[in-house]
């Protein structure tokens, strides 16, 4: 039957994938799900049984597939350097032990190309790990408000992050932050739902829903220091969801929660739908059969994207419904 998706990661060159299923809402935890892998580009797909059924809430992989990373809402940070292998908890990144560790409302994970930098958000905070998740550290002299999202170019220096009803904040180095702006202030307070960087951090794309503020489509060429907001679809850049940057950040492409799969081929000037014959389902993992018609042709509730590196593979999930991939997006 259909799984409650929430987030998705892809290698590189499109081959290797990492899914999570959990709860789409975050102020609680009402579902629970695996986390699965795939290393033939979604053909055929593994439940990672052992890590148990939590409400994840979000993964992310190294270039080349090996380092996978993934977090659950009021759980751990889990790791695996073996592509899916074998895996490592951290249930506190204070080291807290058993009797008085912190619990962390995990919502994100960032994961650098080699593998060897990772960067966790939770409600409140930002960890950070040089050494593939085997230590953490964070800079508690920054405050966070309610963080929902994280993005991390290919080196794992440059980081952006965008909080729920908040800011989107930029840095160069992990430790010192700059809030975004765009002449007109309207950057801050926004509905932010994801946010995803070029492999040399240049381009930078996030996303919010109407909400408090106009919500949109918003981008950066110069590595966030400058944004501008792009309108397409009618309402559509409106209420998107999620969204993947290729690695030249050339090509771009979104998912709205209710609407369709949109892909920019020129860095965000022009967009268009995902062609009907261009996306299918992952054929093996139990769940819903295709939807008939395809799923750009009719909209879809769908809740993440990820992209190859050169961004003609892409990968899309339905909440409480199904993955589908791209091979000649």
């Amino acid at each position: 039957g259909a799984r409650n998706w929430v987030s998705i990661a892809m290698s590189a060159d499109g081959q290797r994938l990492a899914a999570v299923e959990g709860s789409v809402d975050l102020s609680y935890c009402d579902v629970s799900g695996s986390l699965w892998t795939s290393s033939d580009f979604g053909a055929s797909w593994t439940e990672q049984a052992g890590l148990g059924s939590e409400c994840w809430r979000g993964v992310a992989m190294s270039g080349d597939g090996a380092t996978v990373a993934a977090v659950v809402g009021e759980g751990s940070i889990w790791v695996s350097t073996d592509y899916g292998s074998s895996w490592s908890e951290t249930s506190d990144p204070a080291g807290g032990d058993d009797d008085y560790s912190t619990t962390y409302y995990w919502r994100a994970v960032a994961v650098s190309s080699d593998g060897t930098k990772l960067a966790a958000a939770h409600q409140y905070g930002l960890w950070t790990s040089d050494d593939s998740g085997a230590t953490w550290s964070t800079d508690t002299s920054y405050s966070w408000s309610d963080l929902r999202d994280i993005a991390m170019s290919d080196d794992g220096y440059t980081l952006a992050v965008v909080e729920y009803s908040g800011n989107l904040r930029t840095s160069s180095d992990g430790y010192n932050w700059n809030d975004a702006y765009n002449g007109y202030n309207d950057l801050n307070s926004q509905d932010w739902q994801a946010i995803a960087m070029s492999a040399d951090g240049g381009t930078m794309v996030a996303v919010a829903t109407t909400g408090y503020n106009a919500g949109g489509f918003y981008l950066s060429t110069d590595s966030g220091a400058n944004w501008n907001k792009a309108v397409f679809g009618g309402s559509a850049s409106l209420n998107l969801v999620d969204v993947a940057v290729a690695g030249s950040g050339s090509r771009l492409s979104a998912v709205a929660n209710g609407g369709q799969v949109w892909i920019s081929a020129d860095a965000g000037t022009t967009w268009a739908t995902e062609p009907p014959a261009g996306i299918t389902p992952a054929p093996t993992v139990p769940m819903a059969p295709a939807p008939t018609p395809a799923p750009s042709a009719s909209p879809r509730a769908w809740s993440a994207i990820a992209s190859s590196a050169d961004g003609a593979r892409l990968a899309a999930t339905v909440s409480a419904g199904s993955i589908y991939t791209s091979a000649d997006s």
